[in-house]
């Protein structure tokens, strides 16, 4: 389906924080709002919850120390997100995990995202037709992570990030030109076994800072921050037996982006408007996230999860399930959101993903 659109109105639909500015304290406001969607199946079914769970392919997009715990030698993912079905039906999100373990200590790990905004007419300020073009926002990641001890590992997330939003085409008398950004998440985790209501239980905490790191300028003084993050979580898994095992995982995430204050834009720089977030902190761009994660045999999942946002800022509130499938070393994912509310622009969201662990082709090879 191909949709006309103006490329100030595509501009806007990439940005989060559209709230009127009548209010004393005016809007947070950022764009490349791709990086804060869920970009897994398994942590959209939790709410987006992914700073504290157990290691995974796509620990990278949450909290690269994670992955310093894993389990396995590599693991690969693939994710598909059909996003906004109810609204716009080619708008999708891509994605791609990897981790590979390094030796006991030290793992490293590589990500990719890509965000079409489907087939699109653009449409001049003046009303004629300025053609088709096929936008996107798109990101490259890379991650080391390390053990600090028995319990406690950091990470530190390298990322390249690209915005095609005007693909050149002329905005008034300024070019709509790509935009680039470099940022970077620096992160800490916590993973000890415990005999706390169930022998050999499992308590994880996680922190991440995500997003430091330059503005996207698309030309002229056309330019925004990026949607910078603060995670706190802490999960607890039960593990009743070889057959059943329940965790539990509890999340909080404010956003680190300047407000437009007085009606006047905020003049810092990228980094130092996120480090400026953290006396800024309110009720209104703070959001939490409750989840529950159920395995059968180390071989089904039943996921649910809550998370509360703020429409003000970008994020509505939602509920989210899914399920989860483990064959040998095979992975497969499913998650689905169910918005609150009838204008909710996510609803009926799903994602897809699936995945392969490569110690199969090592126990294959003994």
């Amino acid at each position: 389906m191909i949709r006309k659109i103006s490329i100030i109105a595509l501009t806007a639909l990439s940005t989060l924080g559209a709230r009127a500015q009548e209010s004393q304290i005016s809007s947070l406001y950022s764009g490349a709002y791709f990086l804060s969607i869920a970009p897994d199946a398994r942590a959209g079914a939790l709410g987006s919850i992914g700073t504290s769970t157990s290691a995974d392919p796509y620990s990278i997009f949450w909290n690269a120390a994670k992955s310093a715990f894993t389990e396995t030698k590599a693991e690969l993912s693939y994710t598909y997100s059909p996003w906004m079905r109810d609204l716009v039906k080619d708008i999708n999100l891509s994605s791609i995990g990897f981790s590979y373990k390094l030796d006991d200590m030290q793992t490293i790990s590589a990500g990719f995202r890509y965000f079409s905004f489907g087939d699109v007419m653009f449409i001049g300020e003046d009303g004629l037709n300025m053609g088709e073009q096929n936008p996107y926002e798109m990101s490259i990641d890379i991650a080391y992570a390390r053990k600090l001890g028995q319990y406690l590992s950091a990470g530190v997330t390298l990322k390249y990030i690209r915005s095609e939003l005007g693909m050149g085409q002329m905005v008034g008398n300024v070019k709509a030109d790509p935009a680039n950004a470099v940022a970077a998440d620096i992160s800490l985790f916590f993973n000890k076994n415990v005999n706390f209501l169930t022998e050999n239980a499992v308590w994880r905490a996680g922190l991440t800072l995500a997003n430091i790191g330059s503005k996207l300028k698309y030309g002229g003084d056309n330019e925004s921050y990026l949607p910078g993050d603060l995670r706190l979580g802490t999960s607890y898994e039960l593990n009743f037996n070889n057959q059943h095992s329940l965790m539990v995982a509890l999340e909080a995430d404010a956003l680190m982006t300047p407000r437009y204050k007085d009606n006047e834009k905020p003049d810092k720089s990228g980094v130092g408007g996120y480090f400026s977030s953290f006396g800024d902190i309110q009720s209104d761009n703070i959001m939490w996230a409750l989840a529950a994660e159920y395995w059968y045999a180390k071989t089904v999942a039943l996921r649910a999860g809550y998370h509360h946002g703020n429409n003000d800022n970008g994020h509505p509130t939602w509920f989210s399930t899914g399920v989860g499938l483990r064959y040998y070393n095979l992975l497969a994912d499913f998650s689905y959101v169910a918005g609150i509310s009838d204008n909710n622009p996510i609803k009926n969201s799903l994602q897809f993903s699936i995945g392969v662990n490569f110690d199969i082709f090592k126990k294959k090879a003994q």
